[in-house]
């Protein structure tokens, strides 16, 4: 029954073959063993060392030490041979012993045939089927059922327990310090025409001018980590170009498709490549491409474009690609469409107006961005395949360190109508040229702003006076004003929102910048008070 159970698992579990890396491996496993009749004793106890090797996706080689221990039971020598004291002598049995072992996966995946041959108390000998849960290459666990022959006894033996994998072959990890530059990628090779392709060279630009309705463009420097969906930093790079091209052709519509190679079920494959296609699609939108002038498609195995037999032909066959399914390029062959905004570069985004500003922010290796809430509610910043961060009240703020280039993308926890945006990160020598940002209006703009303000109330009929936010601070800090004035305090056009809070007569809530607030001082007295969202602001008014 164990054994068509598992058989019955491994016909739907996905496989990965050429994912399996080399590995050693050391599993315990506690043993059951239901007792040939003739044995005369109870069903037996023991348990079962394994030290292996798995030097192939398909062949794995073990040392077993073995034991087994097999209680007499006086029921099992008969009632009459018991009265006439005829029945053989039966003892407690104990097989202990060690040998040599093979693992057969027939699909490269977690199902495989076993056999052994040990030497010990008797010779041993176990043939039968296993199954390793929770993967080839990491911990596991494990059960089996064999059949196990000793002397004239033939017992069935039931195997559970955990494998253990150490020295599994795997990349190096890279240095940190000094930098050394990722692998470039693979030239983005077009299937055809000729005269639609991609540069062979990394952070060349890409032009699409040549590229007409049915063209397939193969992007073979877009990758993806193990059995995942998740872009990795070196496709980012390729596919930011790729954006700057579709921005520039407005007129092209194009199908992402991805593909798998043959290891692994239809369905599975099929699945996956779906995963992968839509992952490149919503990287392009999230770069500026409207989601209207894409889809995406995955094909699994079926179109392969080199042999399944060799791990190369399979690599070329983990691919995704850019099919132009309409194109209706302008006369001349040129278009006006504007490319990607300047890159804006700091480290700092403001949370306001239902936005994170900037949208997209450029930084070097090592950067520690802050993202400073500047609403009136809670927000949070939560990177996709990642964890939120915590909580962000109004006035405070989170902060992320980024280590290693890459592209991340992120949204609010809390408001999904926010528009996702993005943390690029890029060594100073790739950095795109950013615009010089703009030059803050001169303060005559904001006594403008100010003396329209307390023109407005003069006109109105009372007197006024205007505290400025600039900063963090209100100019003038001490304000001292007749009884009956109207206060307002208004906050620089470029300024951060700020608050104007504890006063008897009321509360600002969030101004943003360019934004004023008023209030009547009838009573003499001296009335402090601050900003909520920076606490070391502080300012006074003082009635006469």
């Amino acid at each position: 029954m164990l054994a068509a159970g598992l058989v019955a698992m491994a016909a739907h579990a996905p496989l990965a073959g050429a994912d399996v890396r080399e590995h050693n491996y050391f599993t315990p496993m506690l043993s059951y063993a239901l007792a040939d009749d003739d044995r005369l004793t109870d069903d037996g106890f023991g348990g079962v060392i394994a030290l292996g090797s798995r030097f192939s996706p398909y062949l794995a080689a073990e040392i077993r030490g073995s034991y087994l221990t097999f209680d007499s039971d006086e029921e099992e020598r008969g009632l009459v041979c018991g009265l006439l004291n005829t029945c053989p002598q039966v003892d407690d049995t104990e097989l202990y012993g060690g040998g040599i072992g093979l693992n057969l996966y027939p699909f490269a995946g977690g199902l495989y045939l076993h056999v052994d041959a040990m030497a010990g108390t008797h010779g041993q000998y176990h043939g039968g089927v296993g199954y390793e849960f929770g993967g080839a290459s990491g911990m596991s666990l494990v059960a089996e059922a064999l059949y196990h022959m000793s002397e004239d006894y033939d017992d069935t033996r039931f195997n559970l327990g955990l494998k253990f994998p150490f020295g599994a072959s795997a990349e190096p990890a890279p240095e940190p310090d000094p930098y050394v530059p990722p692998p470039e990628p693979e030239p983005v090779r077009v299937v055809e025409p000729p005269d639609c392709e991609l540069p062979a060279g990394a952070g060349e630009p890409v032009d699409f001018a040549g590229c007409e309705i049915g063209d397939t463009i193969v992007l073979e420097g877009v990758n993806f980590d193990f059995d995942k969906a998740t872009l990795t930093p070196e496709s980012t790079e390729l596919l930011d170009r790729v954006i700057d091209a579709l921005l520039a052709r407005p007129d092209i519509k194009v199908e992402v498709r991805g593909h798998t190679d043959s290891m692994g079920s239809d369905s599975y494959n099929e699945a996956l490549s779906d995963r992968r296609a839509n992952s490149v699609m919503r990287y392009l939108q999230e770069g500026g491409i409207p989601s209207d002038r894409m889809t995406a498609r995955g094909f699994g195995e079926s179109e392969p474009i080199a042999d399944n037999d060799t791990e190369l032909g399979r690599s070329r066959n983990r691919r995704a690609e850019l099919y132009i399914s309409d194109a209706n390029p302008p006369e001349g062959g040129t278009t006006t469409a504007p490319a990607r905004a300047a890159p804006t570069m700091g480290d700092e985004v403001v949370i306001r107006d239902g936005a994170f500003q900037p949208n997209e922010l450029y930084v070097t290796p090592g950067t520690r961005v802050k993202w400073q809430n500047e609403t009136s509610s809670s927000q949070t910043v939560e990177f996709f395949g990642d964890s939120a961060s915590y909580r962000i009240p109004p006035g405070d703020f989170y902060s992320k360190v980024f280590d290693r280039v890459g592209t991340y993308s992120y949204a609010s926890g809390i408001y999904p109508e926010m528009e996702t945006a993005r943390i690029i990160v890029k060594h100073a020598e790739d950095m795109p040229t950013a615009s010089p940002a703009p030059a803050p209006a001169p303060d005559a703009a904001e006594d403008d702003t100010v003396d329209a303000v307390d023109a407005a109330m003069a006109q109105s009929g009372g007197a006024g006076r205007t505290v400025r936010i600039e900063g963090y601070s209100y100019v003038p800090a001490t304000i001292t004003v007749p009884a009956g004035t109207t206060v307002t305090w208004q906050n620089s056009p470029d300024n951060r929102s700020h608050t104007v809070s504890s006063l008897p007569g009321g509360e600002s809530g969030a101004l943003a910048p360019g934004a004023s607030f008023s209030m009547t001082f009838d009573t003499p007295g001296t009335y402090p008070y601050g900003c909520d969202f920076h606490s070391a602001m502080s300012g006074t008014v003082v009635v006469e």
